[in-house]
């Protein structure tokens, strides 16, 4: 397949790949197939997914403005296909892709009973009254937490007034430095919350937006994780092309061969008793990988070619790096009072920590 632009994702799950693509030189078999509704009436925009059952690799693509697909897949072998993303659903169908061969598959759709369940954060959000209660909720809530009907709902049910206070509560008892604003008025916001955030305001949120045509040749490529649970925190594309993604569970770097979907581990953590957290990673210009391991205050610097790492004091639990052009390695300490970078030398290992001043959080 070749590849217009590629990005890459992550999930608790699996690696989700990206590619806006025309052709395929590689793939094993083609589907193609047309999607309607009941009436007959063709739909554009529709996700169609193609999930490996052997290797549980998926492929997805769209439905374009005629209504008509056409995917290849990567893998040969028995597959299960699907189609209808939020608005939609099909029953699936199972069947058995051939290297070089086409096949074909046509999908009647009906009206998802679950359309709530599949929203977007932007649809939850778009209910709530615009003003400096949702302004302020979005600066304290939702730059952690996605706002999605598992969050909104509790055993099936919209939240209540008291299970809103709740959820502020919990989240109280575990915010030690202090992030949570102090005038942020919890009953206030409890009500505001359950008073909006209603099945009938739901039920009026704005449709979705029609698929826009230039994404319509998008294909998506899920590749299961090695390990449960993993938490995948952070990626880069090395110079082996493959993809790095770090296993934050599981204190060890992963790297995918997009092309077969084969996954390479190294273990990066020498303190078997302590989580390392592996997060934030960089290749530098020798072809080393480093990153942070926030669990244990640490830096590592791995060899791909020989899986050898070497571990540095870090001095604090890093959450973000960068290098410069002396090939140094930068980072921030994610929960220091006073706040504070550190730098390894890149030459010498040496640390050194420069304590900056403090953004908003109170000096202890």
């Amino acid at each position: 397949m070749r590849d217009i632009t590629k990005y890459c994702l992550e999930t608790a799950a699996v690696f989700v790949f990206m590619a806006m693509a025309a052709g395929a030189t590689s793939a094993n078999s083609i589907v193609t197939g047309t999607i309607t509704d009941k009436a007959g009436a063709l739909l554009p925009g529709v996700p169609i997914t193609f999930l490996h059952q052997k290797s549980s690799i998926a492929v997805t693509g769209l439905s374009g403005p005629n209504g008509r697909f056409e995917i290849w897949l990567q893998k040969s072998g028995s597959h299960v296909a699907t189609a209808g993303g939020r608005k939609w659903t099909a029953e699936p169908v199972t069947m058995i892709a051939t290297k070089s061969k086409a096949h074909a598959i046509n999908f009647t759709l009906s009206p998802s009973p679950n359309y709530l369940q599949k929203l977007p954060s932007s649809h939850w959000l778009s209910v709530l009254p615009e003003g400096e209660m949702k302004r302020e909720f979005l600066v304290n809530c939702t730059s952690c937490h996605e706002i999605s009907h598992p969050r909104m709902t509790r055993k099936g049910m919209h939240r209540s007034r008291e299970s809103w206070a709740e959820a502020i509560a919990v989240m109280r008892s575990i915010d030690e430095y202090g992030l949570t604003p102090a005038d942020f008025d919890d009953d206030l916001y409890a009500k505001w919350l359950a008073g909006n955030l209603t099945e009938k305001a739901m039920s009026g949120a704005a449709p979705l937006e029609d698929t826009n045509p230039a994404a319509m040749n998008a294909r998506f490529t899920e590749y299961p994780v090695p390990k449960h649970p993993a938490l995948p925190h952070d990626l880069v594309v090395g110079p082996d092309r493959r993809i790095w993604v770090t296993g934050f569970f599981n204190d060890e770097m992963w790297a995918l061969e997009p092309s077969t979907g084969e996954i390479e581990a190294f273990p990066i953590n020498e303190k078997v008793d302590t989580l390392g957290q592996v997060r934030a990673l960089k290749f530098k210009a020798n072809g080393k990988l480093v990153m942070l391991l926030g669990g244990t205050d640490a830096m590592v610097e791995l060899d791909p070619e020989t899986g050898a790492y070497q571990t540095f004091d870090a001095g604090m639990y890093g959450h973000s790096l960068d290098l410069d052009s002396q090939g140094n390695v930068w980072f921030n300490d994610y929960f220091g009072k006073p706040e504070q970078i550190g730098k390894i030398d890149g030459g010498t290992g040496e640390l050194t920590v420069h304590q900056i001043p403090s953004a908003y959080l109170t000096e202890a």
